[in-house]
């Protein structure tokens, strides 16, 4: 009769462990999967980005040895010089990534064109809640379908177009096209 008493309590006392056991081991894997999941999305980001910045490089390489940048501002077609080209190319280099977004600003943007079939598209965004400067949407697309977009609060529409697009550019007349 003694043991029947026991076995009870020892049965109460193991149930208790295993239920502590599997929460804590259940809390251990929800952790794991969340920093794994991180991981990968971290990873994820920086791939799309750098991908992006290669095309990018290449087009620019292109855009130079073929002299074919083209930007319309103001209803006026301005061919890019090299060292332009290369600012641009710096400026969106060295402010690294930003927030990646497939949501198009309204408005209608200023498009590179780089004559292999890729374009940049550029709008400027106003300031969001978390900071205090505007920032700068840039869409990238080429000829094989690759597409890549982002807000960078780092960078401004205003800073391109006065350092890169209206300086020392060439207007081109529609009768050289």
């Amino acid at each position: 009769m003694n043991t029947y008493m026991y076995d009870k309590v020892n049965k109460n006392k193991i149930e208790k462990k295993d239920t502590r056991f599997i929460l804590i081991i259940i809390i251990i894997m929800t952790i794991s999967l969340i920093v794994v999941s991180l991981f990968a999305w971290s990873f994820g980001f920086r791939y799309r980005f750098s991908h992006f910045l290669q095309k990018l490089s290449e087009c620019t390489s292109y855009a130079k040895e073929e002299d074919s940048l083209i930007v319309e501002i103001d209803g006026k077609l301005f061919r890019i010089t090299d060292d332009n080209m290369q600012g641009i190319f710096n400026y969106i280099t060295l402010n690294s990534y930003g927030k990646e977004s497939k949501d198009l600003p309204e408005g209608n943007p200023i498009v590179l064109d780089y004559g292999n079939g890729a374009i940049i598209k550029l709008w400027s965004v106003p300031a969001d809640k978390y900071t205090n400067s505007s920032g700068l949407f840039v869409q990238y697309e080429d000829a094989d379908e690759n597409s890549y977009s982002y807000i960078n609060y780092k960078m401004t529409l205003d800073t391109i177009v006065t350092r890169y697009l209206l300086y020392d550019n060439v207007e081109i007349k529609e009768e050289q096209i």
